[in-house]
């Protein structure tokens, strides 16, 4: 409970002092209050010790997320008493920069919990015209789709694992991983953590299907490959065939960072081995440029061709980017997405370094037990149209990108250190932006990366930004894929756009496992969501679309959000009648290729509309693939046989 007596400037500076006092151990007269904290030596640990003991010293309710976006006693005393004051320190402390007002009437900063007087959209003519003047973002569709995650060879065995609430971390078997693995931080670098959401046959890839020489292939990083196979296929999903795409302008935004793998390549040969060995393959196969410009290159697509690393937000970031892209015209398609893959355990020993790998490799968002990040990896691309366009042109829309927007924390508790402010400023101008009412939303797929700071922070930000709107509690869902694939870093974000749009296409919301006991640390009674922890069935609220948001924070600060729709309905190119029989066209490269597609065909098919697939391989058939005409008696499966 709040304290009922107002607090005096001088007490709180006095508590604060003396309390950091004891936490460091020092005496007062040798500490500089003018300084950070994070120059005083305050830790994450330390912070939340301090957090706790002015609660309970003042009897006051802070978060801890206060630590992060105030930096020094001066800013932490200003914010206190703003809360929980009773002078006016206006000319003392002036007004923070990170307030947020979204309108000139009612009270909106940043720190109320006070709703602003928003009535929800189509309910009030000049509120109406408050959020016109806003510019609403044109929408954007989603069109094509493909991905790959641990135990997940494609978007439907994702789902699968999701809707069952199954985990795919497992212990990591890749040769050699295992010396690296050990709990005494006095090995030579060591990583506490041998689990891991690992993605299987990154080794394998058809180099000729690409154009691609197998020497080269073998100097590519398996990202590149990968990414260039899922593209591939996300653009098949879509519709679309390579004569289609080229010389058009078509934008590539893929979320991704450079591995090691080039030095394993290298490992164990001299330095004038080392040298002879390097050519252009190498060169080209492990630079993150030309992992996007690959796909333009074997497209021959002609619009912006981008990799971003803004470290977890990657993937998030370039779909941000490529909606933008299609916004301006600068794109009339655009296909975005991420990956993420470990060549070595590199990057297990790096991430332990800072603390933050789960020592018993169990993700548990939300949880009190929370113990750190589970690493997996990723790979995912979706394909992109204005919807007015991909409505004209007949295309098939999984969902639609209502909104997106990104920026930066700025300067932190450390370079590293969320920011609450920053966040819920997001989250803030971008409904309003986005003219999307937040009671409209009823599912949040959160960052949450199950750490025992950075989800009361994510939660704390989401119900300050939707409180500026609304005061009513448990109405949205909030979940993470997190504990069930582990963190995929550049490829995290698009992952959650796979889960969504899945949820939506099945209309239901898969559970969020490995949540025993609720993070102390988060407030969900009083607050606009609830856990999700068992599948449910996802209501449509009287009649409206079901809306979801998305979020995505990088550890460089650049945070991102994305606020999702389910398709509109759209007209059947069936004719009303029913047909006898539907001509179902299948094309590949070779007829061993030919009859492995049938095979997915008929899996693929007992889960779809054979009219929609019908039209869609129609669309996508290449002219440079081979057509066996002739029926194909010899492989075909028998629960086809009475469809061709």
């Amino acid at each position: 409970m709040k304290n009922n007596s107002l607090l005096h400037l001088k007490e709180i500076e006095k508590v604060l002092k003396e309390t950091i006092t004891e936490l460091l151990e020092r005496s007062s007269d040798t500490l500089d209050l003018g300084a950070s904290f994070l120059e005083l030596g305050i830790n994450w640990v330390l912070a939340v010790e301090l957090v706790e003991a002015m609660n309970q010293k003042l009897g006051i309710e802070l978060g801890v997320e206060v630590m992060f976006d105030y930096r020094d006693a001066k800013e932490l005393t200003a914010f206190i008493f703003q809360q929980y004051g009773k002078e006016d320190l206006s000319k003392e402390f002036p007004p923070f920069a990170d307030d947020v007002r979204l309108s000139e009437e009612g009270n909106s900063s940043p720190d109320s919990k006070t709703p602003v007087s928003v009535t929800p959209i189509g309910r009030d003519e000049n509120h109406k015209a408050r959020w016109d003047r806003a510019g609403p973002c044109p929408d954007i569709a989603i069109i094509g789709l493909s991905g790959r995650f641990a135990g997940s060879p494609n978007i439907e065995a994702f789902w699968s694992h999701l809707q069952a609430g199954e985990s795919c971390i497992e212990p990591i078997r890749r040769k050699g991983w295992l010396t690296h693995s050990h709990s005494d931080p006095t090995r030579a670098n060591p990583s506490p953590s041998k689990w891991g959401g690992m993605l299987e046959h990154i080794d394998q890839f058809d180099p000729l299907f690409f154009n691609i020489s197998p020497l080269e292939a073998a100097r590519m990083d398996p990202q590149q490959r990968l990414f260039l196979e899922e593209a591939y296929k996300a653009f098949e999903d879509a519709g679309y065939c390579a004569e289609q795409l080229s010389d058009k302008r078509v934008g590539v935004f893929v979320g991704a960072r450079a591995s090691d793998y080039q030095e394993q390549v290298l490992h164990h040969r001299d330095s004038a081995s080392r040298l002879s060995e390097m050519d252009s393959h190498l060169f080209l196969g492990n630079d993150m440029a030309i992992l996007a410009a690959r796909i333009s290159y074997f497209l021959n697509c002609k619009g912006p061709s981008l990799t971003i690393d803004t470290a977890c937000s990657s993937s998030l970031v370039a779909i941000h980017l490529a909606c933008e892209s299609l916004r301006t015209g600068e794109s009339e398609m655009a296909l975005a997405g991420g990956v993420f893959v470990l060549s070595s355990p590199e990057f297990y020993v790096m991430t332990s370094k800072i603390n933050v790998l789960s020592p018993d490799g169990v993700c548990r968002t939300f949880d009190n037990a929370a113990n750190g990040i589970v690493i997996g990896e990723g790979v995912g691309a979706i394909v992109l149209k204005p919807l007015d366009t991909a409505l004209s042109d007949g295309d098939h829309i999984s969902g639609v990108i209502r909104g997106s927007a990104m920026n930066q924390d700025g300067k932190t508790f450390g370079i590293t250190a969320p920011s609450m402010l920053s966040q819920k400023a997001l989250l803030a101008d971008l409904y309003k932006k986005a003219a999307i009412h937040p009671e409209t939303i009823s599912y949040i797929e959160a960052h949450g990366t199950g750490t025992k700071l950075g989800d009361p922070i994510e939660m704390k930000a989401l119900t300050e930004a939707f409180h500026l709107f609304t005061a009513k509690t448990q109405f949205c869902a909030v979940g993470s894929l997190k504990p069930n694939f582990g963190h995929t870093i550049m490829s995290a974000g698009i992952a959650g756009v796979f889960k969504i749009l899945m949820a939506m296409k099945y209309q239901q919301i898969p559970p969020t496992i490995n949540v025993g006991e609720v993070n102390r640390q988060i407030d969900f009674q009083d607050s606009p969501f609830f856990i999700n922890t068992e599948l449910r069935e996802w209501q449509s609220r009287d009649g409206s679309p079901r809306r979801a948001g998305i979020s995505s924070f990088g550890f460089s600060g650049t945070n991102c959000h994305v606020i999702l729709e389910e398709p509109p309905l759209q007209k059947q190119r069936a004719q009303k009648q029913a047909q006898p029989y539907a001509f179902f066209p299948f094309s590949a490269k070779t007829k061993a290729a030919l009859l492995q597609r049938v095979e997915d065909m008929v899996k693929w098919l007992e889960k779809e509309r054979i009219a929609r697939k019908c039209f869609t391989c129609a669309r996508r058939i290449s002219r440079k693939a081979h057509d066996f005409s002739r029926p194909l008696r010899e492989g075909i499966p028998s629960r086809l046989g009475s469809i061709i």
